[in-house]
């Protein structure tokens, strides 16, 4: 369980969050929060928080466990082989890093890329919620077990969860809440890259229904209005076939 508190003391909890979001921008929030913080007891041996990056104002979020060591070394989030997973997924579906916003549940790297523990979920949340505040999602995607049961609220992992989109109100945003398998397991597990394939090709359709819609392309040049063929001689119209040969037709 990502809290030890349950499903509605962290729905209250993401309420808070909501609550206390401000009019500041995202990439502030980012400097002057994320950067300086030291709830979830990693900071001192992280090298620096990963907070993510894309769109502030994307329709689609996803949301995965923690940065590793090349996202810790770069500041960027899903990066490695499991980033160019993703990256071609997103690619699949007319979307890339620019147009999404992608985060962790926790923005700093655990030592040796360790399992969260429940304790620096719990310090590290109110960025995630309040990113989903300024943000304000349609859809987000909740990537692997961690990033699965901290925003169900639920126990249930993603292998049970993955697939079922479902409505739910995160940090006061009411949002399409799809599980998928985290692209890094995927690559490990042909069955579960194609049901990740599987999941993502939803996710056009989930947009629309949350009335996301693509931006428009270059409207085409109107057609020429077709020509009236020349006037021809009519052929002639031939006798009408004895009744005997119509049996063919049917």
């Amino acid at each position: 369980m990502a809290t030890a508190s349950g499903p509605r003391d962290a729905t209250a909890r993401a309420a808070g969050y909501a609550a206390s979001a401000g009019s500041a921008g995202l990439g502030d929030y980012h400097r002057d929060e994320v950067a300086a913080c030291m709830r979830c007891g990693l900071r001192p041996g992280c090298r620096a928080p990963v907070p993510g990056e894309g769109d502030a104002g994307a329709a689609l979020m996803l949301v995965g466990e923690a940065p590793g060591y090349r996202e810790e070394r770069e500041g960027r989030p899903f990066r490695g082989a499991g980033g160019d997973l993703l990256d071609e997924l997103l690619a699949g579906i007319g979307l890339d890093r620019g147009s999404v916003f992608l985060t962790n549940a926790l923005k700093c790297r655990p030592p040796g890329n360790r399992d969260a523990h429940p304790a620096e979920l719990r310090g590290c949340e109110p960025h995630l919620y309040r990113q989903v505040a300024l943000v304000r999602p349609r859809v987000v995607c909740a990537m692997g077990n961690v990033a699965t049961k901290l925003l169900t609220g639920r126990p249930e992992g993603v292998a049970r969860a993955r697939g079922h989109a479902r409505p739910a109100v995160i940090a006061g945003v009411p949002v399409t809440l799809l599980p998928v398998f985290h692209p890094a397991a995927a690559l490990h597990a042909p069955a579960l890259q194609a049901a990740l394939r599987e999941d993502f090709a939803r996710i056009p359709e989930l947009l629309a229904r949350a009335g996301h819609r693509p931006a428009p392309g270059p409207v085409p040049p109107p057609e020429a209005p077709p020509v009236a063929p020349a006037a021809a001689t009519p052929a002639p119209v031939p006798p009408p076939r004895p009744a005997a040969e119509q049996l063919g037709l049917f």
